[in-house]
C-alpha cells in the first residue's frame, strides 16, 4: 500500500469520527431542546434522535478498539502513561471545570437540578454526562489489557450478554462500561479480521445502508426496545457512516465536506468535552436574549458553534504550545506529508 493510499485511510478513519461528532452534538442539542419542551412530543425528531443514538456512540468505542494495541507486558509503564495522558487526565480537567460551572449556575435557575460541591467530589464514581465516555474507555481499556491473549471471540461471546443484562439490570455506570466494552471489543475483531474493508465505499451502498438503519431502527423503536440495545441498527449505522465517509474520500466533487469531517474527527475529542459548555451558553443567547424560537435555527446553529468553537480553542491551544496542560488530544498535529496527500486527493 502506498504512502498516500494509506494516508486516505487515516483521513477516512477522521472522517468516520467526524461524523459521529457531530452527530453527538446535534444528538445533545437536540435532547437540550427536548428536555426544554422547545420540540413537540409529536415532531419526526423524537425519531431521529432514537436512530442517531443506537449508534454514534458505538463508532467511537468501535474506533478506538480499531486502534488498540496490547502493550508487550500489562504493567508497561510507557502504555498506561500514555492513557493517563489521553483518557484520564481529561476526564479530570473537564469534569471539574464543567462542574465549577454548573455550581456556578446552580443558584441562577439556568439549571433543572441543584448542583454542589459534593457532585463534584463524586465524579470519581458518577461522571458528569458526557464524560461517561471517558470513564468507560479507560476501564474498556483495562480490561481488554487483563484479557490479554485470550480468544477475542470467546471474550466477545462473554461480553454480549454482560451488556444487554447490565443495560436492563445494572446501575448506571456499570451499563456504561458493559456498553463501551462490548463496542471496544468488536473494534479490535474488526481490525484483525477486517471487517470494514468489506463494506463498499459507494453512495449507493450508504443509501441502502442508511434506508437499513432507519428501518431497522425504528422498528426497534416500535417494540421498546432501549436504544443501546438496537444492535442490528448499531451495526447497520456504522457500516453506514464508513461507506459514506469512504465515498466521500474517493470522489473530489465531495472534497470539501470529507476534508471538514476530517477536521472535526480529528478535533473530535476537544469537541467532545467542550460542547455541552459551548452548546449551553449557546443555548442561552438564543432562547433569552436573540428569542429564535424555530427549532431548525436552533438546532444548526447550535450544532454548528457547538464544534466550530472547540475546533478553534485547540488550534489557539496548540499554537500556544498548551494543549497538553488543558488536556486536549494531540491528533490536530497532522504531518505535512498527509496534508499534501489529501489536497491531492
Amino acid at each position: 500500500m502506498n504512502q498516500i493510499t494509506t494516508h486516505h485511510r487515516s483521513f477516512e478513519l477522521d472522517a468516520v469520527k467526524g461524523l459521529a461528532i457531530v452527530l453527538v452534538v446535534f444528538g445533545h442539542c437536540l435532547r437540550g431542546l427536548m428536555a426544554a419542551g422547545i420540540v413537540p412530543e409529536t415532531s419526526w425528531l423524537h425519531a431521529l434522535d432514537y436512530v442517531i443514538y443506537t449508534f454514534h456512540m458505538p463508532v467511537f468505542f468501535l474506533a478506538s478498539g480499531l486502534f488498540f494495541r496490547a502493550p508487550a507486558h500489562r504493567l508497561d509503564p510507557g502504555f498506561w502513561r500514555r492513557k493517563l495522558i489521553t483518557i484520564v487526565y481529561p476526564y479530570f480537567v473537564w469534569s471539574i471545570l464543567q462542574g465549577a460551572v454548573l455550581i456556578l449556575l446552580s443558584n441562577t435557575g439556568a439549571l433543572n437540578n441543584r448542583w454542589g460541591p459534593e457532585n463534584l467530589l463524586s465524579i470519581l464514581w458518577i461522571p458528569i454526562s458526557p464524560f461517561w465516555f471517558l470513564y468507560a474507555l479507560f476501564v474498556g481499556t483495562v480490561l481488554a489489557v487483563a484479557v490479554g491473549g485470550t480468544d477475542r471471540r470467546i471474550v466477545l461471546t462473554l461480553a454480549l450478554p454482560a451488556f444487554l443484562a447490565s443495560a436492563l439490570w445494572a446501575p448506571q455506570l456499570v451499563a456504561d462500561i458493559f456498553y463501551g466494552f462490548f463496542w471496544f471489543l468488536v473494534g479490535m475483531i474488526a481490525a484483525e479480521r477486517r471487517w470494514l474493508d468489506r463494506i463498499p465505499r459507494s453512495f449507493a451502498a450508504a443509501a441502502l445502508l442508511c434506508a437499513g438503519l432507519v428501518a431497522v431502527a425504528l422498528a426497534c423503536r416500535a417494540m421498546q426496545v432501549p436504544d443501546r440495545l438496537a444492535v442490528p441498527a448499531a451495526v447497520l449505522g456504522i457500516a453506514a457512516t464508513v461507506s459514506l465517509c469512504g465515498a466521500l474520500g474517493r470522489h473530489a466533487a465531495a472534497g470539501m465536506p470529507f476534508r471538514d469531517l476530517v477536521l472535526a474527527g480529528q478535533y473530535s475529542m476537544s469537541v467532545f468535552v467542550m460542547h455541552i459548555l459551548v452548546m449551553g451558553f449557546t443555548r442561552v443567547v438564543l432562547l433569552r436574549v436573540l428569542h429564535v424560537g424555530d427549532v431548525a435555527t436552533l438546532l444548526g446553529v447550535m450544532t454548528l458553534v457547538s464544534i466550530v468553537v472547540p475546533v478553534l480553542v485547540q488550534f489557539v491551544a496548540v499554537r500556544l504550545g498548551i494543549e497538553a496542560w488543558l488536556g486536549l488530544p494531540f491528533s490536530a498535529r497532522t504531518d505535512r506529508r498527509a496534508k499534501t496527500a489529501l489536497a491531492r486527493g
